[in-house]
């Protein structure tokens, strides 16, 4: 989800050189994703830079990093950090003029620009098949 989440920010900002992914520097699952987001960064001739937080206060020093860095746009992995932070985040990205991507769709509920992942109320809504026995045992 990682590459095609930038993959997209990339089709929304066609001429950006440069995006910025925030992501919370203690989660081990994002040493797979920054990876991944990586070599998508390298498919679509971008640059990357890696703006690791560790508590919500680090959020206004990433936006600071981002505008010296003169980054296009940025993504947001998904922790708990970042889903608790989205109001704040959003808030900083629209303050810095900085298109933004993410994989919850709560965090463009909080004003971020776009989100690409699947619904997960979608995904764990009741099921309405019917099962009917077959009359003949089978």
């Amino acid at each position: 989800m990682v590459a095609k989440q930038l993959e997209v920010l990339k089709e929304a900002l066609p001429t950006a050189k440069r995006f910025g992914v925030l992501y919370a520097s203690a989660a081990p699952s994002h040493v797979p994703a920054l990876a991944a987001a990586e070599s998508a960064a390298r498919q679509l001739g971008v640059e990357l830079e890696r703006l690791p937080v560790q508590a919500q206060s680090d959020l206004e020093r990433a936006f600071a990093d981002m505008a010296l860095r003169r980054i296009d746009g940025f993504m947001v992995l998904a922790t708990p950090l970042t889903l608790n932070g989205r109001n704040l985040i959003s808030n900083l990205a629209i303050k810095h003029g900085l298109p933004s991507v993410f994989g919850a769709k709560d965090n463009v509920l909080a004003g971020g620009l776009m989100s690409y992942a699947p619904d997960a109320h979608a995904l764990t809504r009741p099921c309405s098949v019917v099962y009917r026995q077959n009359p003949k045992g089978g």
